[in-house]
C-alpha cells in the first residue's frame, strides 16, 4: 500500500484531483491518497468520492489533535510570508501556516494513524508511472528528496519540497519531527539560513543532521519535471535526459498552473516568473505534457466539480 498525503483547499480541488486521477492511472499497486481539506468545500467533495484509494481529513481533526498547530494560525508571521501575503493578497499567517502542513500532516499520519511510511505530493504534482520504481531507489533508506534539477539558487535551495519521503522508523520519524517542529516556529534557529523559501530550503539540512546514509536523493533513475527545470533537460522520444541519463519520466511537478476552461485556454505561470524562459515553448515534448495536463484537468473539473473551475 502506498501512502500519498496532499493538501488543498476550494481553489486547488481540481488540482487534487487531477493528481489523485493519474494516480489512479499509473499505480499498480493499491494506495491511499489522504487529502488534506482546509475548508468544507475541499472536505465535502472528498468525502463524497467514497473510494477506498482516497481518504479525507479535516483540517479540524489535526488542530484539535495539537493546539500549537491551531496557535499557529495566529503566530506573528515571518517576514517572507509578510511579503508572500502583500503579494498574493493573503493573511501572511494563513500563509505561514500552510507552510508548515506539509511536515505537519507527514507527522500525524506516521504517529496518530501509525502508517508505515508516507509521501507528501504537492497537489499539483501528475504522474505517468508507477511508484514502484521510486520505492527501488530508496531501497533501505528512511527518507526521500528530489532536486530541482537548476543551477542553484541560493533564495530556493537545492531540493524541491514536491515530493518528500518518511518511513516509520528511527531516522524518518526524527527527520520528519526536526522538519514539523522548525515550521512550527517561525523563529527557529535556523531560519536565517534555510527560511527564505516557506518550507522548502529546510530540505538541504535533512542529509547534513539526519545522514546520507539515511536519505535517497529521488534522482539517480527517476525522471521528473517541473516548469523551473525544462530548459535544464534534453528530449529524445519518451525520455528526458539529465545529467547524460537517459530516463523515463515519472512526474512532473505543474507549479503555477493555470486553467482557463470556459475560455479553452490556460497559462503556465502565475505572471511570467519563471526566469529561464517559458516551459511549453522550450520543446515539443514540454508543449505536449502541458496539453495533455489541461485536458486531464478538464475532464477532472467535469467529474468531479460538475462543470467550469478556473483556479
Amino acid at each position: 500500500m502506498n501512502n500519498i498525503v496532499t493538501i488543498s483547499d476550494k481553489d486547488y480541488l481540481a488540482k487534487a484531483l487531477t493528481l489523485y486521477e493519474s494516480l489512479k492511472e499509473t499505480q499498480k499497486s493499491d494506495f491511499c491518497l489522504y487529502l488534506v481539506c482546509l475548508d468544507d468545500v475541499a472536505l465535502e467533495l472528498a468525502r463524497s468520492i467514497n473510494e477506498p484509494t482516497i481518504q479525507a481529513i479535516p483540517i479540524q481533526e489535526m488542530e484539535e489533535d495539537n493546539f500549537e498547530l491551531r496557535a499557529l494560525r495566529y503566530a506573528p508571521p515571518s517576514p517572507e510570508a509578510v511579503s508572500n501575503g502583500e503579494s498574493q493578497g493573503k493573511d501572511p499567517r494563513y500563509i505561514q501556516f500552510c507552510w508548515a502542513l506539509a511536515s505537519y500532516s507527514c507527522w500525524y499520519l506516521l504517529n496518530r494513524r501509525k502508517l508505515d511510511h508516507v509521501f507528501y505530493a504537492d497537489s499539483d504534482l501528475y504522474f505517468y508511472k508507477d511508484m514502484a520504481g521510486i520505492w527501488d531507489e530508496i531501497d533501505q533508506k528512511s527518507v526521500g528528496i528530489v532536486r530541482h534539477r537548476i543551477d542553484y539558487l541560493y533564495t530556493s535551495g537545492e531540493y524541491n519540497v514536491g515530493l518528500v519521503f518518511f518511513k516509520n522508523d528511527y531516522y524518518g520519524k526524527r527527520c520528519n519531527d526536526w522538519w514539523r517542529k522548525v515550521l512550527m516556529n517561525p523563529q527557529n534557529p535556523w531560519t536565517a539560513g534555510y527560511g527564505q523559501c516557506g518550507d522548502q530550503k529546510y530540505l538541504e539540512l535533512f542529509p547534513a543532521i539526519f545522514g546520507s546514509e539515511n536519505v535517497c536523493i529521488i534522482d539517480e533513475n527517476i525522471g521528473h519535471l517541473a516548469p523551473w527545470s525544462a530548459t535544464f533537460h534534453e528530449y529524445k522520444d519518451e525520455k528526458i535526459i539529465w545529467e547524460n541519463r537517459e530516463q523515463d519520466l515519472y512526474f512532473f511537478h505543474f507549479a503555477h498552473f493555470v486553467p482557463n476552461i470556459e475560455k479553452n485556454s490556460y497559462k503556465t505561470s502565475y505572471n511570467n516568473e519563471w526566469i529561464w524562459g517559458e516551459p511549453e515553448k522550450v520543446h515539443d515534448r514540454m508543449k505536449h505534457l502541458y496539453d495533455e495536463y489541461f485536458e486531464a484537468t478538464k475532464q477532472t473539473t467535469k467529474k468531479y466539480l460538475g462543470g467550469l473551475n478556473d483556479n
